[in-house]
């Protein structure tokens, strides 16, 4: 994320693959006592792909990422 927001808290996050549309949203704080993985994970189950990746940041923008490939780790930095 851009400006004080720079882990992206309370960006929303979209996948779709295979059909089927996954959405999670970037928080900290899930434990007591403790800190849970930030990084949102999106199992895709068979497909080999994921037809897009769209974030919508806090601050209301759009990124949108098409065709992006299983089996590795995005980063996706705000502009």
């Amino acid at each position: 994320g851009m400006g004080p927001n720079t882990d992206a808290m309370g960006a929303l996050i979209t996948v779709r693959a295979a059909g089927a549309t996954q959405l999670q949203v970037v928080r900290s704080g899930t434990s007591y006592l403790s800190q849970d993985d930030m990084r949102a994970h999106f199992g895709l189950g068979t497909a080999t792909q994921a037809d897009s990746v769209e974030v919508r940041w806090p601050d209301g923008t759009l990124t949108k990422l098409e065709t992006v490939k299983a089996d590795q780790t995005v980063s996706i930095t705000q502009k």
